[in-house]
Protein backbone atom coordinates (compact mmCIF):
# COMPACT_ATOMS: atom_id res chain seq x y z
CA UNK A 1 0.00 0.00 0.00
CA UNK A 2 2.95 2.30 0.84
CA UNK A 3 4.61 1.71 -2.11
CA UNK A 4 1.27 2.62 -4.52
CA UNK A 5 0.81 5.43 -2.59
CA UNK A 6 4.52 6.66 -3.13
CA UNK A 7 4.42 5.42 -6.90
CA UNK A 8 1.63 7.86 -7.37
CA UNK A 9 2.97 10.92 -5.63
CA UNK A 10 6.15 10.37 -7.59
CA UNK A 11 5.06 9.42 -10.82
CA UNK A 12 1.65 9.91 -11.91
CA UNK A 13 1.05 13.28 -10.29
CA UNK A 14 4.07 14.06 -11.95
CA UNK A 15 3.09 16.65 -14.70
CA UNK A 16 6.31 15.31 -16.55
CA UNK A 17 3.84 12.07 -16.77
CA UNK A 18 1.37 13.50 -18.40
CA UNK A 19 3.54 15.70 -20.85
CA UNK A 20 4.57 12.62 -21.84
CA UNK A 21 0.89 10.97 -22.31
CA UNK A 22 0.04 13.74 -24.77
CA UNK A 23 3.56 12.85 -26.50
CA UNK A 24 2.35 9.53 -27.20
CA UNK A 25 -1.30 10.74 -28.52
CA UNK A 26 0.07 13.08 -30.96
CA UNK A 27 2.43 10.61 -32.07
CA UNK A 28 -0.07 8.23 -32.66
CA UNK A 29 -2.07 10.61 -34.91
CA UNK A 30 1.36 10.29 -37.09
CA UNK A 31 -0.01 7.12 -38.25
CA UNK A 32 -1.06 6.82 -42.04
CA UNK A 33 -4.75 6.31 -42.37
CA UNK A 34 -5.05 7.20 -45.86
CA UNK A 35 -3.07 6.69 -49.64
CA UNK A 36 -4.82 8.03 -53.07
CA UNK A 37 -4.70 6.54 -56.18
CA UNK A 38 -0.85 7.38 -57.03
CA UNK A 39 -0.08 5.40 -53.37
CA UNK A 40 0.67 8.75 -51.77
CA UNK A 41 0.57 7.89 -47.96
CA UNK A 42 -1.18 10.74 -45.60
CA UNK A 43 -0.54 10.93 -41.64
CA UNK A 44 -3.86 12.75 -39.50
CA UNK A 45 -1.61 15.46 -39.07
CA UNK A 46 -1.31 15.95 -43.20
CA UNK A 47 -4.69 15.81 -43.73
CA UNK A 48 -5.63 18.24 -40.68
CA UNK A 49 -3.01 21.19 -41.46
CA UNK A 50 -4.27 20.56 -45.17
CA UNK A 51 -8.04 21.01 -44.39
CA UNK A 52 -8.89 18.02 -46.36
CA UNK A 53 -9.63 15.77 -43.63
CA UNK A 54 -13.41 16.14 -43.11
CA UNK A 55 -13.55 15.78 -47.30
CA UNK A 56 -11.30 12.79 -47.25
CA UNK A 57 -12.57 10.34 -44.00
CA UNK A 58 -16.39 11.26 -45.65
CA UNK A 59 -15.60 10.62 -49.60
CA UNK A 60 -13.53 7.37 -48.97
CA UNK A 61 -15.34 6.11 -46.22
CA UNK A 62 -12.74 5.66 -43.41
CA UNK A 63 -14.14 4.13 -40.93
CA UNK A 64 -13.27 4.29 -36.69
CA UNK A 65 -12.38 0.58 -36.75
CA UNK A 66 -10.12 0.20 -38.92
CA UNK A 67 -8.50 3.34 -37.72
CA UNK A 68 -7.67 1.94 -34.22
CA UNK A 69 -5.81 -1.29 -35.68
CA UNK A 70 -3.71 0.80 -37.95
CA UNK A 71 -0.34 0.22 -37.89
CA UNK A 72 1.78 3.05 -35.59
CA UNK A 73 4.03 4.90 -37.63
CA UNK A 74 7.47 4.79 -37.92
CA UNK A 75 8.28 8.00 -35.46
CA UNK A 76 6.09 6.08 -32.70
CA UNK A 77 8.00 3.35 -33.18
CA UNK A 78 11.31 5.45 -32.31
CA UNK A 79 10.35 7.61 -29.59
CA UNK A 80 8.34 5.58 -27.56
CA UNK A 81 10.71 4.11 -25.70
CA UNK A 82 11.98 7.48 -24.06
CA UNK A 83 9.07 8.58 -23.96
CA UNK A 84 7.15 6.06 -21.73
CA UNK A 85 9.95 5.60 -19.28
CA UNK A 86 10.84 9.32 -19.44
CA UNK A 87 8.58 10.17 -16.19
CA UNK A 88 10.45 7.75 -14.34
CA UNK A 89 13.95 8.32 -15.31
CA UNK A 90 13.26 12.23 -14.41
CA UNK A 91 12.05 11.49 -10.78
CA UNK A 92 15.18 8.96 -10.72
CA UNK A 93 17.92 11.51 -11.57
CA UNK A 94 16.35 13.58 -9.28
CA UNK A 95 16.42 11.35 -6.38
CA UNK A 96 20.13 10.62 -7.96
CA UNK A 97 20.91 14.23 -7.85
CA UNK A 98 19.62 15.06 -4.32
CA UNK A 99 20.68 11.96 -2.53
CA UNK A 100 17.50 11.25 -2.17
CA UNK A 101 17.89 7.60 -2.76
CA UNK A 102 20.06 7.38 0.44
CA UNK A 103 17.30 7.70 2.13
CA UNK A 104 14.53 5.78 0.79
CA UNK A 105 17.48 2.71 0.63
CA UNK A 106 18.35 2.90 4.02
CA UNK A 107 14.46 3.13 5.18
CA UNK A 108 13.09 -0.13 2.92
CA UNK A 109 16.85 -1.99 2.34
CA UNK A 110 19.04 -1.65 -1.09
CA UNK A 111 16.86 -5.08 -2.44
CA UNK A 112 13.52 -4.00 -2.08
CA UNK A 113 14.60 -0.16 -3.23
CA UNK A 114 16.07 -1.66 -6.65
CA UNK A 115 12.98 -3.93 -6.76
CA UNK A 116 10.49 -1.25 -6.21
CA UNK A 117 12.07 1.18 -8.68
CA UNK A 118 12.07 -1.38 -11.46
CA UNK A 119 8.69 -2.03 -10.86
CA UNK A 120 7.79 1.36 -11.02
CA UNK A 121 9.69 2.08 -14.12
CA UNK A 122 7.92 -0.91 -15.95
CA UNK A 123 4.59 -0.25 -14.26
CA UNK A 124 4.38 4.05 -15.29
CA UNK A 125 5.77 2.87 -18.98
CA UNK A 126 3.29 0.18 -19.55
CA UNK A 127 0.31 2.71 -17.84
CA UNK A 128 1.94 5.55 -19.90
CA UNK A 129 1.30 3.99 -23.25
CA UNK A 130 -1.81 2.73 -22.47
CA UNK A 131 -3.40 6.18 -21.85
CA UNK A 132 -1.51 7.86 -24.66
CA UNK A 133 -3.32 5.19 -26.58
CA UNK A 134 -6.91 5.51 -25.07
CA UNK A 135 -6.80 10.04 -25.63
CA UNK A 136 -6.13 9.23 -29.04
CA UNK A 137 -9.01 6.79 -29.46
CA UNK A 138 -10.93 9.37 -27.17
CA UNK A 139 -10.54 12.04 -29.82
CA UNK A 140 -10.79 9.83 -32.79
CA UNK A 141 -14.48 8.70 -31.43
CA UNK A 142 -15.31 12.41 -31.04
CA UNK A 143 -13.99 13.45 -34.72
CA UNK A 144 -16.13 10.73 -36.18
CA UNK A 145 -19.36 11.43 -34.02
CA UNK A 146 -18.88 15.59 -35.59
CA UNK A 147 -18.32 13.72 -38.72
CA UNK A 148 -21.85 12.12 -38.52
CA UNK A 149 -19.93 8.45 -38.36
CA UNK A 150 -21.18 7.26 -35.03
CA UNK A 151 -19.11 4.20 -34.27
CA UNK A 152 -20.94 1.38 -32.98
CA UNK A 153 -19.85 0.90 -28.99
CA UNK A 154 -20.53 -3.18 -28.65
CA UNK A 155 -18.18 -3.37 -31.85
CA UNK A 156 -15.14 -1.02 -31.31
CA UNK A 157 -15.73 -1.24 -26.99
CA UNK A 158 -13.92 -4.81 -27.33
CA UNK A 159 -11.19 -3.31 -30.02
CA UNK A 160 -10.40 -0.26 -27.46
CA UNK A 161 -9.62 -3.06 -24.72
CA UNK A 162 -7.46 -5.32 -26.80
CA UNK A 163 -5.51 -2.84 -28.17
CA UNK A 164 -5.23 -1.24 -24.74
CA UNK A 165 -3.94 -4.50 -22.95
CA UNK A 166 -1.28 -4.82 -26.09
CA UNK A 167 0.24 -1.28 -25.80
CA UNK A 168 0.42 -1.75 -21.88
CA UNK A 169 2.76 -4.86 -22.62
CA UNK A 170 4.30 -2.93 -25.47
CA UNK A 171 5.10 0.16 -23.07
CA UNK A 172 6.61 -2.09 -20.16
CA UNK A 173 8.41 -3.90 -22.81
CA UNK A 174 10.33 -1.17 -24.44
CA UNK A 175 11.14 0.38 -20.86
CA UNK A 176 13.05 -2.19 -20.32
CA UNK A 177 16.76 -1.35 -22.52
CA UNK A 178 16.18 2.34 -21.30
CA UNK A 179 16.48 0.95 -17.61
CA UNK A 180 18.82 -1.43 -18.18
CA UNK A 181 21.50 1.26 -20.07
CA UNK A 182 20.44 3.50 -16.80
CA UNK A 183 22.27 0.79 -14.55
CA UNK A 184 25.31 0.29 -17.08
CA UNK A 185 25.90 4.05 -17.88
CA UNK A 186 25.77 7.47 -15.85
CA UNK A 187 25.78 9.60 -18.84
CA UNK A 188 22.03 10.85 -19.30
CA UNK A 189 22.13 11.50 -23.26
CA UNK A 190 23.75 8.45 -23.99
CA UNK A 191 21.33 6.64 -21.75
CA UNK A 192 17.91 8.25 -23.72
CA UNK A 193 20.04 7.36 -27.32
CA UNK A 194 21.12 4.15 -26.98
CA UNK A 195 18.30 1.99 -26.68
CA UNK A 196 16.66 4.58 -29.18
CA UNK A 197 19.75 3.79 -31.85
CA UNK A 198 19.45 -0.06 -30.58
CA UNK A 199 15.39 -0.60 -30.87
CA UNK A 200 15.20 1.20 -34.18
CA UNK A 201 18.20 -0.81 -35.69
CA UNK A 202 16.94 -4.23 -34.37
CA UNK A 203 13.46 -3.25 -35.90
CA UNK A 204 14.81 -2.74 -39.40
CA UNK A 205 16.99 -5.98 -39.59
CA UNK A 206 13.74 -8.07 -38.86
CA UNK A 207 11.25 -5.57 -41.49
CA UNK A 208 14.26 -5.93 -44.17
CA UNK A 209 14.18 -9.90 -43.39
CA UNK A 210 10.41 -10.11 -43.81
CA UNK A 211 10.17 -11.35 -40.48
CA UNK A 212 8.13 -8.51 -38.57
CA UNK A 213 7.08 -10.37 -35.85
CA UNK A 214 9.87 -10.33 -34.14
CA UNK A 215 9.86 -6.57 -34.46
CA UNK A 216 9.75 -4.85 -30.78
CA UNK A 217 5.92 -3.47 -32.49
CA UNK A 218 4.93 -7.19 -33.01
CA UNK A 219 3.06 -7.66 -30.04
CA UNK A 220 0.59 -4.82 -31.39
CA UNK A 221 -0.78 -6.63 -34.06
CA UNK A 222 0.01 -9.93 -34.45
CA UNK A 223 -2.81 -12.72 -32.45
CA UNK A 224 -1.48 -13.66 -29.18
CA UNK A 225 -1.23 -17.48 -29.65
CA UNK A 226 0.83 -16.97 -32.96
CA UNK A 227 2.87 -14.07 -31.03
CA UNK A 228 3.15 -15.95 -27.61
CA UNK A 229 4.82 -19.54 -29.01
CA UNK A 230 6.84 -17.64 -31.21
CA UNK A 231 8.67 -13.71 -30.55
CA UNK A 232 7.02 -13.68 -27.53
CA UNK A 233 8.89 -16.46 -25.92
CA UNK A 234 12.49 -14.49 -27.01
CA UNK A 235 10.84 -11.32 -26.10
CA UNK A 236 10.37 -12.25 -22.78
CA UNK A 237 13.54 -14.11 -22.09
CA UNK A 238 15.70 -11.17 -23.37
CA UNK A 239 13.53 -8.71 -21.37
CA UNK A 240 14.01 -11.24 -17.48
CA UNK A 241 18.23 -11.13 -18.68
CA UNK A 242 18.24 -7.69 -19.00
CA UNK A 243 16.14 -7.27 -15.66
CA UNK A 244 17.96 -9.69 -13.82
CA UNK A 245 21.16 -7.93 -15.22
CA UNK A 246 19.78 -4.38 -14.39
CA UNK A 247 19.06 -5.26 -10.43
CA UNK A 248 22.65 -6.78 -10.41
CA UNK A 249 24.55 -3.87 -11.74
CA UNK A 250 22.64 -1.40 -9.92
CA UNK A 251 23.46 -3.42 -6.19
CA UNK A 252 26.88 -3.97 -7.42
CA UNK A 253 27.00 -0.24 -7.30
CA UNK A 254 24.70 0.72 -4.74
CA UNK A 255 27.21 -1.32 -2.87
CA UNK A 256 30.08 -0.04 -3.88
CA UNK A 257 29.14 3.96 -3.67
CA UNK A 258 29.75 4.28 -7.07
CA UNK A 259 25.81 5.48 -7.42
Amino acid sequence: MNWMKSFVERILKNKVFWCCVLCVTALSFTAVCYANESGKEYSFWDLFFEGQMRQIFLENDITFESLITNPISIFMAMFMPILVIFPFLNVFWNEKMTNNYLFRQARIGVRKYIVGSMAEAVLSSGLLAVLGCFLYEGILFVIFTSMGKMPILSQIVPLLLRKGIRFFFYGCLVCIPVLFFTALLKNRYIILCMPFILIYLYDLLLRNRNIAIWETTGILYYPWKQYLVTAGVWMAVAALVLMIGCYCLIKRRLLRGTW
